[in-house]
């Protein structure tokens, strides 16, 4: 396996785990958006947003990135 395959492989599997944790984010979130009580809800609410919002543009670039590593893999 070459170097480009074991970086792939390891971005993958980042996206994998990075995707997982903002699947659990988001169910925060909407299990916090369900509660009766909203008092400290739009701090905490805020904060799961810009988190999700962080890991989803990491999962982006990852993503990017692994499409380059296969671009230059066929080269």
């Amino acid at each position: 396996m070459s170097k480009i395959d074991d970086l792939i492989h390891v971005y993958r599997d980042r996206i994998r785990v990075e995707t997982n944790i903002r699947d659990m984010e988001i169910a925060d979130m909407k299990r916090i958006l369900n509660q009766d009580m909203f008092i400290g809800m739009e701090d905490k609410y805020s904060h799961l947003a810009k988190q999700i919002d962080e890991r989803e543009k990491r999962i982006t670039i990852m993503d990017y990135f692994i499409r380059e590593l296969e671009s230059l893999k066929e080269r």
